[in-house]
């Protein structure tokens, strides 16, 4: 297996930049691992970057998100089925509708870095 402490002439991960050292610590657990991947596998998918992107803006319901996609909402349903069990989006119910946001904070966050880094290796 890799590790990219390896790679390092002190055996430890590179500093990265705009991250305090104690923000990182030098090991990361199995379960806290698995769950990195599945967070970033989850948003790793084009359907669910678009559906966070939209949701970055403002709060949707699936048939607004389904028109505004243009997709079809059981899609737009089983994405935000998956995105809600990892917390990246929240929901309420209003009537007959149920609204998506973002989830505030960390998810906003890791969306606009990712964004940058795309950016920046264009």
């Amino acid at each position: 297996m890799s590790d990219l402490r390896q790679s390092h002439p002190l055996g430890r991960s590179p500093p990265i930049p705009g991250v305090e050292s104690a923000q990182l610590t030098a090991s990361i657990t199995e379960p806290e691992r698995d769950r990195l991947v599945e967070l970033l596998g989850v948003l790793g998918d084009r359907t669910r970057i678009r559906i966070a992107w939209a949701l970055s803006e403002k709060e949707l319901c699936v048939k607004e998100l389904a028109t505004h996609l243009e997709m079809s909402q059981p899609a737009v349903s089983r994405a935000l089925k998956e995105m809600r069990l990892l917390r990246i989006v929240t929901s309420r119910h209003e009537r007959q509708f149920v609204y998506y946001r973002l989830n505030e904070g960390h998810i906003r966050s890791l969306l606009a870095e990712a964004y940058e880094h795309a950016r920046s290796i264009s």
